[in-house]
């Protein structure tokens, strides 16, 4: 960075990165906040990734296996503020050209990427324990018995497709690997100016 100035690649993948950052971030709080089914029936309510309400009857019912999805989920609430203040202190340092800083702003953009494509398999292991959690509360509440057939009611199910789709493995392999490469290669750039 010859006088304090960037190279325009340097500067498009800088942004790149910020945008890319904050995107996931975004994208990150989106799919623990927003409800990823809703029950209708014997069961009603709604189930996210951080929180859920459910009740049985008209009874509000608690689920340890959901309980504990709300706790594993905390680390990728944390993630995503993260990503969020990392980028919007990049984006600050660049528009207030603090350029002795830009290396510092990379460098947690760097470690946010990294840090979400190693937090990516804790997301999908995640949503793959509440796919197994909520196809055991619909069921069909019908029972065959010797006075003949008892039904309690049923339950559906439907899927939120926002969140179906940002949960999807191949989206958040996408995203979080994107995020990381941009991170990278604008990491590599700006170091390798610095040295000229």
């Amino acid at each position: 960075m010859r006088g304090g100035g960037l190279t325009s690649k340097v500067k498009v993948l800088y942004i790149l990165a910020c945008v890319s950052a904050t995107f996931l971030g975004l994208t990150l709080i989106t799919s623990v906040v927003t409800p990823i089914y809703r029950f209708h029936g014997v069961v009603e309510g709604e189930v996210a990734l951080l929180w859920y309400l459910l009740s049985y009857y008209g009874e509000v019912v608690r689920v340890a296996s959901l309980d504990a999805v709300r706790v594993l989920t905390i680390p990728l609430f944390m993630l995503s503020t993260f990503l969020i203040a990392s980028s919007a202190y990049a984006l600050l340092t660049y528009v207030f050209k603090k350029f002795n800083s830009l290396l510092s702003a990379v460098e947690l953009l760097l470690g946010g990427g990294l840090a979400s494509v190693a937090m990516s398999t804790l997301l999908l292991s995640i949503v793959r324990i509440l796919t197994t959690e909520v196809s055991g509360l619909s069921v069909d509440n019908v029972f065959y018995t010797s006075a003949g057939l008892v039904n309690f009611g049923r339950t559906y199910y439907h899927v939120n497709s926002l969140t179906s789709t940002l949960l999807n493995p191949l989206t958040v392999m996408a995203l979080n690997t994107i995020n990381a490469l941009l991170a990278g290669a604008t990491y590599v750039l700006l170091t390798s100016e610095d040295e000229l």
